[in-house]
């Protein structure tokens, strides 16, 4: 409204030659000669409808120009709108690949942590029966030093007894001996009785 009230202001031939220039080369000339043939009321009769429509003519001009110009803001809104959506499921997507991946190490990681684990019961299992058997070849040895014992002691004992025996059996011979010698000597001190003759 502001525009209409400006243009208002202006000279009448000003104004129609605006309004001449927008509708083209032949409406000039055709209002250029009614302008030439008419008297001076006349003219300005005619030309009071002609300026409005020119002034709203120009105002839907205006107006066109300013959809337009919302409509292409518009579009390159959404353009951006689209051109973000486009990044922001990229980057979506990039971070549901990155979950995926991260769950699938995680389920790796689980798995082998699982397998590490029956690893290890196994090997305690394996110790358990390694000191079992360990434990029994202590007890088997415990007993077989025990029992060697036993038998050190009973060799110990017998040949003690194998020792006195020996001796006993020194003794008895010395004793056979001087037994022997003290009835030699008694038997050589005996007078011999007389041969017969």
């Amino acid at each position: 409204m502001g525009t209409t009230g400006t243009r208002g202001t202006t000279g009448t031939r000003g104004t129609t030659g605006t309004a001449d220039e927008g509708t083209g080369k032949a409406t000039g000339g055709v209002v250029g000669e009614v302008w030439r043939a008419l008297p001076v009321w006349a003219m300005v009769d005619e030309c009071t409808p002609r300026l409005a429509q020119a002034q709203r003519r120009r105002d839907l001009e205006a107006e066109l120009r300013d959809l337009s110009n919302q409509v292409a803001a518009l579009g390159r809104s959404l353009a951006q709108e689209r051109g973000r959506s486009l990044t922001e499921g990229g980057a979506l997507r990039a971070l549901e690949l990155a979950v995926g991946g991260a769950q699938a190490r995680v389920g790796g990681a689980c798995r082998a942590r699982d397998r590490a684990c029956e690893r290890l019961r196994q090997q305690q299992e394996a110790g358990h029966s390694l000191w079992a058997e360990l434990e029994a070849a202590r007890a088997a040895r415990a007993g077989a030093e025990l029992r060697a014992q036993e038998a050190e002691s009973r060799r110990q004992a017998r040949e003690a007894e194998l020792e006195q025996l020996r001796q006993a059996v020194t003794a008895a011979q010395h004793a056979r001996r001087r037994a022997e010698q003290e009835r030699d000597d008694m038997a050589a001190r005996m007078p011999r009785p007389p041969s017969p003759t």
